[in-house]
């Protein structure tokens, strides 16, 4: 029953996503996208990847954790080798020779963030190296070391999954995060400006985090914030960051914010409204418009419910959408 419900639910997002002309989902029968955030993308990977789980149980590492494709590996007895030029290759070779394949190009791949393992039983699967990432201690490192690893991690599984770590005290200003640097030093010591952009992850973060911090606090807690974030979401930046109405209006309605609330509603029902296809698709700006629109109403539906008490406050727009 449930394997039935759930090929049924891909199935259908594969046709969905097919009518649009997008060039990454394969036409081949029997193969269906998982696509991020689809809640049962984690169940089916997690247990496609259950061999895999035992497979790394076999080599009897220290420490095994994976998140649907994020994975921590922690092996002992490794002794670093000064002046290799490819340790994570070495470490393949030495320790997961049954798990994991070089690429077919073996030595010959000059640029190493280009070098890729493949998995033998999971033939449509690879990790590239640009992706993963090796830390080597020792017993003469200081302890500290370990602590800055392991934020890191956290850092990284929080952001990859559009959470915030709710132990984490530390809470910075709006704009102190959701701006990437707007410098470059990969070409040497010499900065140079790059285009500066929103950082969504640390966006969803800081979101995640002020909806946990206003409901243990209160609506009076950060009071400045609120009207930062309400700036920001404007005009044509509603329908680039489509994916937060959810949170903009969670975090309005727990906050006890109605007006903002329902002038948040009504600018993006506006800019909706005023969307335009630009791109060769297949799918007209109608259909966007309502699959927005749609999207909209369950962002209302989710941030609402939270507390069904205040209902009567906006009761009378959701019976009219």
């Amino acid at each position: 029953m449930l394997e039935n419900l759930l090929v049924k639910v891909h199935q259908e997002y594969k046709s969905r996503i097919l009518e649009t002309g997008h060039p990454q989902v394969t036409t081949e029968a029997n193969r269906y996208p998982l696509p991020i955030g689809l809640l049962s993308s984690l169940i089916l990977a997690n247990y496609f990847l259950k061999d895999f789980d035992q497979l790394i149980s076999d080599i009897s590492p220290e420490y095994y954790g994976r998140y649907v494709d994020d994975i921590i590996l922690v092996l002992n007895d490794q002794t670093s080798k000064e002046g290799t030029t490819n340790r994570l290759r070495d470490l393949v070779r030495e320790r997961l020779v049954d798990i994991l394949q070089e690429d077919s190009q073996g030595d010959q791949v000059k640029d190493l963030k280009q070098y890729r393992f493949t998995l033998p039983k999971y033939t449509n699967l690879l990790l590239q190296q640009d992706k993963m990432f090796l830390y080597e201690f020792s017993h003469k490192s200081p302890p500290s070391i370990l602590n800055v690893m392991i934020e890191e991690q956290k850092q990284r599984s929080s952001e990859y999954r559009f959470l915030s770590d709710i132990l984490d005290e530390t809470f910075t200003d709006f704009e102190s995060v959701v701006f990437e640097s707007s410098f470059d030093f990969d070409d040497g010591n010499r900065a140079k400006f790059k285009e500066v952009n929103e950082d969504k992850f640390k966006l969803a973060s800081f979101l995640a985090k002020f909806i946990q911090k206003s409901i243990e606090n209160g609506p009076e807690y950060r009071k400045a914030e609120v009207d930062k974030i309400f700036k920001f979401f404007k005009g044509r930046y509603y329908i680039k960051h489509y994916y937060f109405w959810e949170k903009l209006l969670t975090l309005f309605w727990i906050r006890k914010e109605y007006k903002l609330f329902d002038r948040v509603v009504r600018e993006i029902d506006g800019a909706i409204k005023r969307v335009k296809v630009s791109r060769h698709w297949t799918i007209s700006a109608q259909e966007i418009k309502n699959s927005l629109s749609d999207y909209l109403d369950c962002s209302i539906g989710l941030a609402v419910n939270l507390n069904p008490s205040n209902n009567d406050f906006y009761g009378d727009y959701i019976d009219q959408k």
